[in-house]
């Protein structure tokens, strides 16, 4: 049966959660009832109409009565009482809503920082960097990753506001700055991996990072060939000085390399009935470690290798100075890739029997690049064996392709795989 009371109580608990709003309520309606009353105040001595009472009865949540005036003593006791109540309990509901509103927010902030525990610090907010955010997700479901964006104008970490028990937590500032560190929990973390799309903030964070946690698994990323191979021989003569600690260091244009490679050239160069004749379309960070990588372990079956780019002369010599070349050397042909001319100069020089028999040109430019350099490719040596590298899956190339007889490889879909093996190895290590 149900009682008095427990009725009450069951009501109470309902209404508790709705407490403010029923506090405005009662405010509304006090200064409402206190100018219809007759209450006026010390700016409006005149009687006002009814909007004009509500209008001011809501202002007092904003102005707490001061556009108003104060109540007069000559409107009666109880009208200017309920009046001077209204003025002292909007500001006070008011109050209680800022400072709830910023206790959650300090305390949603908090929470994203003092959970950290094993997590996984990623720098970085370019597509790679979420390519390997993925890739995390797909070996380590639950791991909690922070996802860091460096700003150089901004000053300490900041946290994003996230769900409790969120997997992703998002921050932004200067990772360099002091404090930094503290504020990520790095003492605590698993592993920390910066891919930033500068090479040279990825190489002084991961540094600095081994220095202040010398036992936190680092990697850094870095795009730039000619920088990555003077890095890589400080590396081993670090890691041959006894306790020298050193982060890490890998490029995804290797990975997505050697893949194609291993995978695809290889087999094509080993079904050939003779040395095949390479051309290297477009010199940018891809063609330069194709370009290694052809040279490292496809002398034996590559007779020459032609690179076609603008600026191909400059770049070939800067290549060589790095590059520890043999017998099998880069021919440099200097020309736009979408133009006629650079393929007559390229193919011309080679006879057309080689070409026909041995030729493969590798496409590493951006996707429209590649199908124009394909299509006139095509149109202009028919027996040629095309290889394209696109930065993402495209229905309209893939449809193009098949068309014209050209193999596409997408770098998203190669590095996935790449990525999750880059994870596992480094978090095993």
């Amino acid at each position: 049966m149900v009682t008095l009371r427990g009725l009450w109580s069951r009501i109470a608990q309902q209404l508790a959660p709705h407490w403010r709003l029923l506090a405005a309520l009662f405010v509304m309606v006090l200064a409402v009832g206190a100018f219809a009353a007759g209450a006026r105040t010390s700016y409006y001595p005149d009687p006002l109409y009814p909007i004009a009472w509500i209008y001011f009865a809501g202002s007092l949540f904003l102005f707490g009565g001061t556009d108003v005036g104060t109540p007069l003593r000559d409107s009666g006791f109880w009208p200017m009482a309920a009046l001077w109540t209204s003025y002292l309990l909007a500001p006070l509901i008011t109050t209680t809503v800022a400072i709830d509103a910023v206790r959650q927010l300090m305390a949603a902030r908090g929470q994203s920082e003092r959970d950290l525990d094993d997590h996984v610090v990623l720098v970085g907010s370019d597509a790679l960097a979420l390519s390997y955010l993925d890739a995390i997700a797909d070996v380590d479901p639950t791991r909690v990753v922070v996802l860091v964006e460096h700003m150089d104008g901004l000053g300490a970490i900041e946290f994003e506001r996230s769900p409790r028990g969120a997997r992703v937590r998002r921050a932004r500032g200067n990772v360099l700055q002091a404090g930094a560190h503290e504020r990520l929990r790095l003492e605590s973390a698993h592993m920390a991996v910066v891919m930033t799309a500068n090479d040279a903030l990825n190489l002084e964070c991961a540094w600095s990072l081994c220095q202040s946690h010398p036992e936190l698994k680092v990697a850094a990323h870095v795009a730039e060939l000619a920088l990555l191979r003077p890095v890589n021989r400080l590396l081993r003569a670090q890691r041959e000085q006894a306790g020298a600690r050193a982060p890490a260091v890998f490029s995804t244009h290797r990975f997505a390399v050697l893949l194609l490679y291993d995978e695809h050239l290889e087999p094509h160069f080993a079904g050939t009935l003779q040395d095949d004749v390479v051309f290297v379309a477009g010199f940018d960070h891809l063609g330069q470690t194709l370009t290694e990588l052809l040279l490292m372990r496809g002398e034996e079956e590559i007779e020459r290798l032609v690179v076609i780019d603008p600026n191909a002369p400059a770049l070939v010599r800067e290549f060589a100075l790095d590059v520890d070349m043999i017998e099998l050397k880069p021919e440099p042909v200097a020309g736009a890739l979408t133009d006629p001319e650079s393929w007559e100069t390229a193919l011309g020089s080679l006879g057309s029997a080689a070409v026909q028999d041995s030729g493969v040109v590798l496409l590493t430019a951006d996707t429209e690049t590649n199908l124009r350099v394909a299509t006139l490719l095509r149109a202009r040596a028919p027996d040629l064996a095309l290889f394209a590298v696109c930065p993402s899956r495209n229905a309209f190339m893939d449809a193009m392709a098949l068309q014209i007889g050209l193999r596409v490889f997408y770098l998203d879909e190669m590095l996935a795989g790449a990525l999750r093996d880059h994870y596992e190895a480094l978090a095993a290590a």
